[in-house]
């Protein structure tokens, strides 16, 4: 992937700087949390439509949204990228990454603005496919698609860039057979096995290792009975290429809980795996991490509402954070004041600090109404309460992404378009 050197660097600072004018002196002043501007629009204002979006940005505070949608022309359903400028002037026109029928796409930027996203895929055959799309800072596709693997079951993807591009592709694959029980429409037999890999490829695309096992789920490797499922693992790595892996599990006869695994850049475990949510709250999923710039981490969730023990209604959202060690900083503590409609999004910047963004539902409905977000410093602390990101509805699916200084875009869908907005991290 091209490289961008120190003069190409400083000249884009000074581009933003003259195109932000008092935008760039307002995110130095600006008070955390604060909005740095209007909501805008992301992809084509007519005749589109989008949902899933993802974001991805880089130290200088560069940024790329990535989307599944159409371009209103009728060309089918393609996977989308719009890249901007830090202060949220867009670099380009929207391309296409992919044109294949895919799902649950994912995304990681390195220093210079290069991105890397995968996706899955069937093939005419019934298999199922897990591939990734290099595109450099420019928006240019550098090459052909790579197969990171095929799979014999359903599954998920997540992937994580260093800051030289070298990047991580970590993957789940679900195998199962339901037997229907007599006993009500409820009741079933699940025969199967589940895992989690993951692969490394150096900034050229190429493979550095063999295929990792992650995680075997405890029906492998003999089919027993048991109910069990696998959520999509969340990749992400530091600076210097150390990752970490978190990913949900129903094991057999217990209920779903959250597990992550800390790794060197070799590639080899920095200890076993632990688990991250808590033994007395319901089922947990969606998990999502990010790491810091020291190598810490830190890793979101989401559990079942409770009213009453067997009474559901949402989300609450939990996040942690760790030490570059992978010792727990805190016993964790929960984002969501109200009830959230899904998983969380998550940003950590170089400090440590984070945003974790959910779509909220005060009403306890469950349809979504509004954005809201929660600021921590690199100790767990709350900074401030939990803040209305944009109000509106059928407002979901949110992402975040930070730069150094922990200024901030999050991303989302409404009514089938693709939004962002920009916000102070100070």
């Amino acid at each position: 992937m091209r490289r961008i050197n120190r003069a190409e660097n400083l000249y884009g600072l000074l581009l933003i700087t003259a195109t932000a004018g008092i935008a760039t002196a307002s995110k130095a002043e600006a008070a955390a949390g604060v909005p740095l501007g209007a909501a805008f629009r992301v992809d084509a204002a007519t005749g589109s439509s989008g949902d899933s979006p993802l974001v991805a940005r880089n130290s200088v505070g560069d940024f790329v949204v990535v989307w599944n949608g159409n371009d209103g022309g009728g060309t089918g359903s393609h996977l989308f990228a719009r890249q901007y400028f830090a202060n949220g002037t867009p670099k380009r026109a929207q391309f296409a990454l992919a044109a294949t029928t895919l799902a649950q796409p994912a995304l990681a930027m390195d220093a210079a603005g290069d991105f890397v996203v995968s996706w899955r895929y069937n093939d005419s055959a019934g298999l199922h496919h897990v591939a990734a799309q290099q595109v450099t800072a420019a928006g240019v596709l550098s090459g052909a698609p790579i197969e990171v693997a095929t799979i014999d079951g359903e599954g998920a993807q997540s992937v994580a860039m260093d800051e030289d591009g070298d990047f991580i592709v970590s993957w789940s694959n679900i195998v199962s057979t339901t037997v229907p029980l007599p006993i009500s429409s409820y009741s079933e037999l699940v025969l199967g096995h589940s895992t989690t890999r993951a692969r490394r490829y150096s900034r050229n695309g190429t493979t550095v290792g063999l295929p990792m096992l992650v995680n075997l789920s405890l029906t492998d490797p003999v089919p027993l009975i048991g109910a069990y499922d696998v959520t999509a693992p969340s990749v992400a790595m530091d600076p210097d290429g150390d990752f970490v892996i978190a990913w949900a599990d129903r094991g057999l006869l217990r209920e779903q809980v959250v597990n992550a695994r800390h790794y060197g850049k070799s590639g080899l475990p920095l200890g076993l795996a632990f688990r991250v949510d808590f033994p007395n709250l319901p089922d947990a999923e969606l998990p999502i991490v990010r790491m810091a710039a020291d190598g810490s981490f830190v890793i979101a969730w989401s559990t079942l509402h409770s009213v009453g023990r067997n009474s559901y209604s949402g989300y609450d959202v939990y996040v942690k954070h760790y030490s570059k060690l992978g010792l727990p900083r805190n016993f964790g503590v929960r984002a969501s004041e109200q009830v959230a409609l899904g998983g969380p999004a998550l940003a950590l910047y170089a400090a440590g600090d984070i945003v974790v963004a959910w779509d909220n539902s005060p009403s306890y409905c469950c349809i979504p109404s509004n954005l809201m977000f929660q600021l921590y410093a690199a100790d767990g602390t709350a900074r401030g309460a939990n803040t209305l990101g944009t109000p509106g509805d059928n407002i979901g699916q949110p992402a975040a992404a930070a730069d150094a200084n922990g200024n901030f875009v999050l991303v989302w869908n409404a009514g089938d378009t693709i939004n962002a907005r920009l916000y102070s991290g100070n």
